[in-house]
């Protein structure tokens, strides 16, 4: 769905708001993105698109044929005419300001979820290129022309939407604690505020900082691999 008012809930100042932004089925009812007066929301996003009019806004710039790769300067590099483009010129301003909205989604979508990577599309005038982006960096793919190879997008979309939870990046080792499981973590952070505070269990600072520290049903458990045998930790845990 197209995207058409921000996600405000980190504040204005913070509001994003890609072109098109990617819902499983199954957030769009949680998200109550159906609505008329639904907001981006990134918290469920599952994948996004940005798109801009010119052909020039991209960032990234491919090697000709027989350029070296090695030396090349793949990111705000040569334009198509060959000439370099300056830090303080326009265009550059231009470009760096396209790299960092779209690295700005994807770091607002895993600073929202449970994520490893997650994938994005970005489109200038009638190219395109897929960007896979994770905690160390980011994949790029050289750009193709809508026009002549419309199917190399169409077979993007169609195998994202048959990928599983994981494949899409998100990071399927955390799950939602049960009832018992967030009953503890609420009694640790309650014990740990009380040791640190010094502050009765029925006391108003005692609720302000639980508060700041505890939401109810969102108590998260990641489950860690065991270590290797022989270590004194050799079973699987889970942490709240």
């Amino acid at each position: 769905m197209t995207s058409e008012k921000s996600d405000e809930s980190g504040g204005k100042v913070g509001s994003k708001k890609p072109d098109v932004l990617l819902y499983a089925k199954d957030h769009v009812s949680l998200a109550d993105l159906q609505r008329k007066t639904s907001r981006a929301d990134m918290g469920f996003a599952a994948s996004y698109v940005e798109v801009k009019r010119q052909a020039y806004m991209d960032p990234f710039q491919d090697p000709p044929e027989g350029e070296g790769r090695a030396t090349w300067q793949f990111l705000l590099g040569k334009r198509a005419n060959g000439r370099e483009i300056h830090d303080n010129s326009d265009a550059y301003l231009n470009l760096l300001e396209t790299l960092g909205q779209t690295v700005a989604y994807a770091v607002e979508i895993c600073a929202r979820q449970h994520r490893v990577f997650c994938f994005s599309i970005l489109i200038f005038r009638t190219r395109a290129r897929l960007i896979r982006f994770d905690r160390a960096g980011i994949i790029v793919s050289e750009s193709f022309d809508l026009i002549a190879h419309p199917e190399f997008l169409c077979q993007f979309l169609w195998c994202f939407s048959k990928l599983s939870d994981e494949q899409r990046g998100y990071d399927c080792s955390v799950e939602p604690a049960t009832r018992a499981g967030e009953a503890l973590f609420r009694r640790s952070i309650e014990a740990h505020i009380r040791a640190q505070l010094l502050c009765d269990t029925d006391s108003d600072t005692l609720w302000k900082c639980l508060q700041t520290h505890y939401t109810p049903g969102f108590v998260t458990v990641i489950t860690l691999d065991p270590m290797p045998l022989g270590t004194s930790i050799s079973k699987p845990r889970k942490l709240l």
